[in-house]
């Protein structure tokens, strides 16, 4: 049996010796600590089958000895599916957010870039029309699906002016200096 070096240097600045290596050698609660978690439970066996006087105070320290060593166990294990749960939480939420980038990108780095449009492809996109308040109503006469309309060429363009590019003025606009 090996003594630790904490306990030799104890004993160095004990004042009796020999009191402080017999209670070492002969601490029962020390022994108790020793022991592994089946001795542990024999001592409890033994103890309750003797019944003796002098055996409750073993049996009441070696039960709470028995009690300690399961309650670490349980916390080890506690501890230990925390963090496996942690870590678990970590990696499921990487790996969701890992596939929604893959999973909306429009091209992989693999695929050909797309030819670049030329700027006389481009077409003009015409602002939207806006309704008129109340829906216009629809008559029931059989009328041809696609009328013709003729539309004639105003004096004012699109963009409040006239036809030749120059500007109108509006009647209550403001003069800029």
């Amino acid at each position: 049996m090996s003594i630790p070096l904490s306990v030799r240097i104890r004993s160095f600045f004990a004042r009796n010796k020999y009191a402080f290596w017999w209670d070492h050698f002969t601490d029962e609660e020390k022994q108790l600590r020793r022991m592994d978690v089946w001795e542990l439970a024999k001592v409890i066996n033994e103890a309750r089958v003797r019944n003796l006087a002098g055996e409750a105070e073993k049996l009441i320290v070696a039960e709470h000895m028995l009690n300690v060593r399961l309650a670490q166990i349980q916390a080890k294990a506690s501890w230990g599916s925390g963090v496996l749960g942690f870590v678990g939480a970590i990696i499921g939420s990487a790996l969701s957010v890992a596939l929604t980038i893959a999973l909306q990108s429009p091209q992989s780095p693999k695929e050909a870039p797309s030819a670049p449009e030329r700027a006389s492809e481009k077409h003009v996109v015409a602002p939207p029309v806006q309704s008129a308040g109340k829906p216009v109503p629809q008559s029931l006469k059989n009328e041809p699906s696609n009328k013709i309309v003729e539309v004639s060429l105003g004096t004012k363009s699109v963009v409040n002016g006239l036809c030749d590019g120059t500007k109108a003025k509006q009647a209550n606009a403001p003069v800029n200096p």
